[in-house]
């Protein structure tokens, strides 16, 4: 499982390092945004490949199609780049760039951060309810069968 979830982490990751391309150079954005694209979609499907086949979506399917639409909304930035929006296009361009780059960077930290807390909590709220059943399972099982047994002791 955290494999699965740290190499979808590592793909998505490396969508950011797209900004580090100059804005101008936006078929080389779009190249290397397409093939990290493209490596989600194959990873994910040779991982589907590897496990049984189940009719539901577990928490690795979710995390893996958030990731592959998280990867392409980094294409709307690349789109946007031809828009010239002053006398100073790449000027304009630069900030409207760093712009996307800062909020695609905080929604993707916010979002790893809500999947990492979802991962723990979810089986953490499941082990408590199955404690509390557990309890009282044992609590029933002690009043029916210590009343039995101290009951029977008094006949004896």
């Amino acid at each position: 499982m955290w494999n699965a979830y740290f190499l979808i982490f590592l793909i998505t990751s490396a969508a950011l390092s797209t900004f580090s391309i100059p804005p101008s150079n936006s078929h080389g954005r779009l190249q290397i945004t397409c093939t990290l694209l493209l490596t989600s979609v194959t990873f994910r499907w040779v991982v589907n490949k590897s496990l049984p086949t189940i009719s539901y979506l577990t928490a690795l399917d979710i995390y893996a199609i958030a990731s592959i639409v998280a990867l392409s909304s980094y294409l709307t930035p690349i789109a946007t780049n031809a828009l010239h929006l002053s006398l100073y296009p790449e000027y304009s361009l630069c900030r409207l760039d760093r712009y996307g780059f800062y909020i695609l960077s905080f929604a993707f930290c916010l979002y790893q951060i809500l999947i990492l807390l979802w991962t723990f909590w979810t089986p953490y709220k499941r082990r408590r309810v199955m404690q509390r059943k557990d309890e009282k399972n044992r609590e029933d099982f002690i009043s029916k069968f210590g009343q039995s047994e101290s009951s029977s002791g008094k006949v004896n």
